[in-house]
């Protein structure tokens, strides 16, 4: 598995005005700044490295944005706490942390979700799929049902990402209707407390890669 070859991938759709950065799960305490370690004091491994080496990369996205070194502790939400006029989605799974950022000005929302690039169980599509999603996939040739499961549970996921910062609003997978092409998706929100907060309908990208399916949202 190639995280650049990811990273790559994903800045390619993203596109010049935002800062894409993806590293396998090393990080550790000693890239935290203190404010953050009290959010991983009791934490497990895994848990320990795919928040540290978020955060890690999360410092070298704001530096890259051009901004000073800065602690991102912890909000209520559980969000980090991004400096004002920054928007960025952190995203990770086995193997592989993804970072995106950029500045308010540059978009106007931001998200990014990375998965392994395996099928997606089949007891979890009726929780992710609403009916008509489902309709799309049984349509589709069987040995790529489960991949298309998989891309319409990390576009729903990129999405959220990408909304919450406006709207503050919790969404299930069902509170979404997607539309998935080959290479895009498209959503529609349907929870009232979030839907007139937004657009009324959220573009965004899928690819596979290196090992991984992931889906970025930059609405400009």
């Amino acid at each position: 598995m190639n995280v650049q070859q990811l990273a790559a991938a994903l800045s390619a759709h993203f596109g010049p005005k935002v800062v894409v950065l993806a590293s396998g799960l090393d990080g550790t305490v000693a890239d935290l700044f203190p404010e953050e370690r009290a959010s991983v004091a009791h934490a497990k491994e895994k848990r320990l490295a795919e928040f540290c080496t978020g955060r890690r990369l999360a410092h070298q996205a704001l530096e890259r944005l051009g901004l000073p070194p800065t602690a991102l502790p912890m909000r209520e939400d559980r969000r980090p706490a991004w400096p004002e006029g920054v928007l960025a989605s952190i995203s990770h799974t086995k193997g592989v942390a993804v970072v995106v950022a950029a500045h308010k000005g540059d978009a106007e929302l931001l998200g990014v979700d990375v998965e392994l690039d395996q099928d997606l169980a089949e007891h979890i599509h009726r929780v992710v799929l609403t009916p008509e999603e489902q309709a799309f996939i049984n349509a589709a040739d069987p040995s790529r049902r489960g991949r298309l499961a998989l891309a319409h549970f990390s576009a729903k996921e990129c999405l959220y990402k990408a909304q919450y910062p406006v709207t503050e609003t919790f969404l299930e997978f069902q509170d979404v209707d997607l539309t998935l092409r080959d290479a895009e998706f498209s959503g529609v929100i349907h929870k009232p407390a979030a839907a007139q907060k937004l657009p009324p309908r959220l573009d965004g990208f899928w690819v596979q890669v290196g090992g991984w399916l992931a889906a970025g949202l930059r609405k400009p």
